[in-house]
């Protein structure tokens, strides 16, 4: 069996498999590589409300810190191929949602987590996953009452 371009032929060539893309691990795997060396993030880098879609776990674990108000409401979404988890916290409180299948229609998964914040300062949020996750984005919103 030949593998060319994610189509696998038998000897006489006729085609015996076509694999997605997104099935096929060593795309992935490539994929991964190019996001990751396209991620100029640093852990604890300040994150503005607004849409952030140029994201990737690389490691299990990617941190930043949101600026918030007394009495406003943090929410982040996150959209991913991959199951991640989002945690939200202050000295004060903390609020953490996993991954949820995106619904009938969509692929991937999205994650909604809010936390109202007692004093002024900052928000940390940790977005957590398996290595290797991938592309993500977030949407961050401070929303007052």
């Amino acid at each position: 069996v030949e593998i060319v371009n994610d189509v696998r032929t038998d000897e006489a060539g006729e085609v015996v498999d076509i694999t997605p893309a997104e099935r096929d691990p060593v795309a992935h795997y490539r994929q991964l590589i190019a996001d990751c060396e396209e991620d100029d993030r640093e852990d604890g880098e300040t994150l503005l409300p607004g849409e952030h879609d140029d994201l990737s776990l690389c490691d299990r674990r990617d941190t930043f810190v949101i600026p918030a108000a007394a009495g406003e409401v943090i929410q982040v979404v996150a959209r991913s191929e991959r199951p991640i988890a989002l945690t939200l916290s202050t000295d004060e409180a903390d609020a953490h949602a996993p991954a949820e299948p995106a619904g009938w229609f969509s692929s991937g998964y999205d994650t909604l987590v809010e936390l109202a914040v007692e004093t002024d300062g900052a928000v940390l949020l940790e977005v957590e996953g398996q290595p290797g996750s991938g592309a993500y984005g977030l949407v961050v919103e401070r929303l007052t009452p």
